[in-house]
């Protein structure tokens, strides 16, 4: 007996809007967990970013019955990128606003910044730390890989 891989055959196409729904939810829940992780730990652990590339690319897959698509794969890249500037911006806001606090300045950094400012608060906090890029590219490839389409293993017997 021996196996041979075949290409897989044409999938059927996903529901790419249930996929990125599904993506979305996970992206926003796992962004709030880590943003308590970090508060509560005080430590900013790269592996969660790759935990959470990970579950983005899982729960999306699950979330179209297992079906896949290039399309699928870059939403869940995009979701991924989101979830973790997200997760930066957040992380940042609350130890900006510790610090002010603790200054006794009276000032807080809003919540809600216009687009462009969070971007740059991202940029900048990331510049300080370039080693968060690297985690970030780990779990968008996590999040690529688990969309990624699957060959199928025929086995034949001699």
């Amino acid at each position: 007996m021996s196996e041979e891989l075949a290409p897989a055959a044409k999938p059927e196409k996903p529901n790419i809007l249930i996929g990125a729904m599904a993506g979305l939810t996970v992206a926003l829940v796992s962004s709030l967990i880590w943003f308590a992780v970090v508060v509560i730990t005080n430590y900013q652990l790269g592996i969660v970013a790759i935990i959470v590339g990970w579950l983005i690319g899982f729960c999306t897959l699950k979330a179209t019955g297992g079906k896949t698509s290039r399309t699928l794969q870059i939403i869940a890249i995009a979701i991924t990128i989101f979830a973790m500037g997200l997760s930066e911006y957040l992380v940042v806001n609350h130890f900006t606003n510790e610090y002010l606090d603790e200054e006794g300045e009276g000032k807080y950094l809003p919540l809600m910044l216009p687009p462009n400012a969070i971007a740059e608060i991202i940029y900048e906090s990331i510049a300080a730390d370039p080693l968060t890029l690297l985690f970030w590219a780990i779990a968008v490839y996590q999040a690529y890989k688990q969309l990624e389409p699957r060959q199928v293993v025929k086995q034949t017997t001699t």
